[in-house]
């Protein structure tokens, strides 16, 4: 995946959005409100990944989180 897309820019990415699955161990994760960002790292490959939630996403448990 990395070989694949990562020279490829932002917008096209967005515009071409492919649903893909990943394994790796995830060393960091960082809520920032409604978005978060978290590390993935596997055979000295890291993937950041960027998670939003949107204003249809409902919070689920108790804690909202």
């Amino acid at each position: 995946m990395l070989a694949e897309h990562s020279s490829v820019e932002a917008a096209q990415l967005d515009a071409n959005r492919v649903p893909v699955k990943v394994c790796g161990r995830l060393r960091t994760i960082r809520r920032m409100g409604k978005a978060g960002f978290a590390h993935l790292t596997q055979d000295g490959a890291q993937l950041q990944i960027y998670v939003k939630r949107t204003s249809s996403a409902k919070p689920t448990g108790s804690s909202g989180n």
